[in-house]
């Protein structure tokens, strides 16, 4: 890991790779490249392992990190996209190709 020039969080930087993600949003980005996930799994992916549970208001944190992403995705032709959710639910998010 190094830390991120601008704000001083770890980013990881695969080798191969030349997308420069934040810790959480390299999580994010290797749990939708399997498969869409809805919200909740998305909190408990990122904070399950936290002795605090996360922040307050994980679904806030999880709207600004994939905000955050797109716009380094969009120069690779990609995005993460809410496809919805039904009436109260949680929202599901998918990492879908640009065309």
């Amino acid at each position: 890991m190094i830390a991120c020039p601008t704000c001083g969080q770890d980013i990881e930087q695969p080798p191969d790779d030349p997308l420069i993600l934040t810790k959480y949003q390299g999580i994010i980005f290797r749990a939708l490249s399997k498969r869409p996930r809805e919200t909740t799994e998305l909190i408990d992916i990122l904070y399950s392992d936290d002795p605090n549970g996360g922040p307050d208001h994980p679904e806030v944190t999880i709207r600004s990190l994939i905000s955050q992403m797109n716009r380094v995705l969009k120069e690779h032709n990609l995005r993460v996209w809410n496809v919805g959710h039904g009436r109260g639910g949680p929202g599901t998010y998918r990492l879908e190709e640009l065309t």
